[in-house]
């Protein structure tokens, strides 16, 4: 008897899984903010006897995405169909109110160049490294756990994006509005996208970094090599949207598979490079050499042409182009 009840009680808990994530597709394809939906399945699981954490709560919604993606009644012959325009920050390398996802193995330097980028923008340059800038400065929101706050100081003064105040002390400069470190760090928790949401209702058309994927889940509970740990990005950019805001996650490459296309570079999971509208992958130009240090630039995109660069870092954020990988060969 004890048998049958606890298989009873088993069977009664998959069917209150699957009314959560019928609840969760109710809820994504009625657009409810993020924030409130992650609330309301919280509560229809403890109507249903079911305690739910966030990573129980990440991978519901993950479920229910996944089964809306493959129900979509798709577009009809006489609809029309409107075909925004891409807008580049930063010529075929970041467009504006997009995911940017740039892959580098660690220490290559994704941070120093994207500082880089952010600093050349904010002093008004209408290029850097041979690549067009198409805006003007944008407010940044650095997510930068991946890092302390001495590494970032390393990387902002340089740009123009922090100063020295004394000795051993420093200052954001406008346009960087916010800098969140290792040493101070954020997740990209229920409460915290909500947070990063009111800035960017606040402050449209801004930048916001996340550096990087990895550090930004740490203490959730979610595997990146599972689907379900692009959850809290996904859920950041459904927050984001209508603001404006553009996007730059960068995330560390796989080991093996470094110098591949930019797309099999990421490590982890897949759906992560599958949510960005453009990749930039970052490599070693010459791997067996540890005296060359230039840096192979490759990109893949749904509405990019493919660059092909060789940079350089010859002080820590200040980079020299030295042409296409062809010219070099």
């Amino acid at each position: 008897m004890k048998g049958n009840k606890k298989n009873k009680t088993l069977q009664d808990d998959i069917k209150n899984f699957a009314k959560l994530v019928e609840k969760a597709k109710i809820l994504i394809e009625d657009k409810t903010p993020v924030f409130q939906r992650n609330t309301l399945i919280r509560c229809a699981g403890r109507d249903l006897g079911l305690l739910l954490n966030e990573t129980a709560i990440f991978g519901i919604l993950g479920k229910a995405r996944r089964e809306l993606e493959g129900t979509q009644d798709g577009y009809q012959p006489n609809e029309k169909i409107k075909i925004p325009k891409t807008k580049w920050l930063w010529e075929d390398l970041i467009s504006e109110g997009n995911v940017s996802l740039v892959v580098a193995l660690p220490k290559v330097g994704k941070s120093s160049l994207i500082g880089g980028f952010l600093g050349a923008m904010s002093c008004g340059n209408s290029e850097y490294l041979g690549k067009q800038i198409t805006s003007k400065a944008k407010h940044i929101y650095c997510l930068g756990t991946d890092q302390p706050m001495t590494d970032w100081a390393e990387i902002f003064i340089p740009v123009g994006l922090m100063k020295k105040t004394a000795e051993d002390e420093v200052e954001l400069v406008n346009p960087l509005k916010r800098l969140w470190t290792m040493d101070r760090p954020i997740t990209l928790t229920e409460e915290t996208i909500e947070q990063i949401h009111d800035l960017a209702v606040k402050d449209p058309d801004s930048i916001f970094v996340l550096d990087a994927f990895a550090s930004l889940i740490s203490g959730l509970g979610l595997d990146e090599n599972h689907v379900d740990a692009v959850e809290p990005i996904r859920m950041l950019c459904e927050a984001l949207s209508g603001t404006g805001a553009t996007i730059v996650l960068l995330h560390h490459a796989s080991g093996t598979n470094s110098n591949e296309r930019a797309v099999k570079a990421s490590r982890g999971t897949k759906a992560l490079p599958a949510l960005a509208s453009n990749i930039i992958n970052l490599s070693w130009l010459v791997q067996d050499n540890k005296t060359d240090n230039r840096i192979a630039v490759t990109t893949q995109g749904r509405s990019s042409k493919p660059v092909d660069m060789v940079i350089e870092q010859i002080d820590r954020a200040v980079w020299q182009n030295h042409g296409t990988s062809a010219e070099i060969k």
